[in-house]
């Protein structure tokens, strides 16, 4: 049973994307990180 799902999500600013065709899965109990540059869409991906 996946705790956090999503599959395709996009945002985009403009021309410029912060996410694009996303999909992420988390397990229930297991615990993660989102890392990556500035600008890459971790703040937005949970929003």
């Amino acid at each position: 049973m996946n705790l956090v799902e999503t599959s395709g999500l996009g945002k985009r600013y403009g021309r410029t994307w912060a996410l694009r065709e996303c999909t992420l899965a988390i397990p229930a109990g297991v615990v993660a990180a989102l890392v990556g540059p500035n600008g890459a869409g971790k703040t937005r991906l949970p929003r």
